[in-house]
């Protein structure tokens, strides 16, 4: 049987304490429940050839989809043993939690999707949207969110036992690890980044941020930068300001933030503009317009890390002899070979980690 009705008080019960949901799954099935909105609650297999106009889909005990579709998808469940291929086409939007399933593909619609994955195993396909991936436990699967800055947060477990392959599509895009976070070494290989301590590839990813006590405050990011220019940006912050781009605990799409400021200084196209533009900002000018070249050029070697007198004293000349002014000081640094040895370079890619730079090189 493909498909039967329920009354409300057995779909409140199907969802409830008992069910394995997340409790923000469940509040969200419980109020479109009580909506009176259509619900498919299936069994057994869903067949390809139905087309159910429904604002819930819920799944127990193992259904297997053959390309069934559901339109105006408000919420989407699948338990444990899920396998198959089933299609949500709500473009505003869909709640979908999968918990352990086997083999299952989900597509989605665009919108602002939220997934939640728990363990199992799973591929999950996003249109255009600011969509948010919830990883838990040893989830094995692909990840793909079409365009817009999506977010892809992994805890603990899911750190050290997932093995999942990430393609962000277009705009800025976030992975969190949450809890005391495994420290991640990465490569670039095969046109994507590698976490190499896990077994998880990433392809569109931009940030990948630690955030020990899930509360949006990052205590370490590493940019893994599309290009040069994405580089630039990222490595200024170390050479300017001598910190990474850190972000404070607020809102982290505020402009005025640190992770909006690498989002932005990333998004910059011209790389001059992009220097000067960097390098005039208030933090700069209140850091250094009161020191003479001198003790400028020092601070920003100090804040690298870097001991190379020759070089210091070469960029010191050009300052004193107006060959180079303080922006074009900074960007010669940051683009130098010393810089990228200290800051992370990986083929045609760079990766900024600070927390696995050797100072003493």
């Amino acid at each position: 049987m493909a498909q039967y009705e329920a009354s409300e008080e057995q779909l409140k019960a199907l969802v409830g304490e008992d069910s394995g949901l997340s409790k923000q799954t469940q509040d969200a099935v419980l109020a479109l429940i009580g909506t009176g909105a259509a619900v498919a609650a299936t069994e057994a297999s869903q067949s390809g050839t139905d087309n159910f106009n429904v604002g819930l889909v819920s799944q127990k005990g193992g259904t297997e989809f053959n390309d069934a579709t559901y339109t105006k998808v408000q919420t989407a469940v699948f338990d444990e043993g899920a396998k198959g291929e089933v299609n949500l086409t709500n473009n505003d939007g869909i709640t979908t939690e999968i918990v352990k399933a086997d083999g299952l593909e989900v597509n989605m619609g665009s919108g602002d999707n939220s997934v939640t994955i728990d363990g199992g195993q799973a591929s999950v396909n996003t249109g255009d949207g600011e969509d948010t991936f919830n990883i838990q436990g040893a989830f094995k699967g692909d990840l793909n969110s079409g365009g817009g800055d999506d977010e892809f947060v992994l805890d603990t477990d899911a750190q050290n036992n997932a093995e999942v392959s990430v393609d962000a599509g277009d705009g800025f895009d976030l992975m969190r690890l949450i809890g005391k976070a495994i420290q991640h070494q990465f490569e670039f290989s095969g046109g994507k980044f590698h976490m190499k301590s896990a077994n998880i590839t990433l392809d569109g990813v931009d940030v990948v941020a630690t955030d020990e006590n899930n509360d949006g405050k990052y205590e370490h990011i590493t940019v893994l930068a599309n290009d040069n220019q994405d580089s630039l940006a990222a490595k200024l912050y170390m050479v300017a300001f001598g910190r990474e781009a850190i972000d404070d605990g607020k809102d982290p799409y505020d402009k005025g933030n640190t992770l909006a400021g690498i989002k932005f200084w990333m998004d910059q196209e011209a790389r001059d503009d992009f220097g000067q533009a960097f390098l005039n900002c208030d933090e700069f000018h209140n850091k250094y317009d009161k020191v003479d070249n001198k003790a400028y050029v020092n601070s920003l070697f100090e804040n690298l890390g870097l001991n190379n007198a020759d070089l210091q004293s070469e960029l010191l000349t050009k300052l004193e002899n107006g060959q180079l002014d303080r922006y074009e000081v900074a960007i010669t640094l940051a683009e130098s070979d010393q810089a990228v040895k200290l800051l992370g370079n990986d083929g045609i890619k760079y990766v900024i980690d600070s927390d696995n730079v050797d100072f003493s090189a």
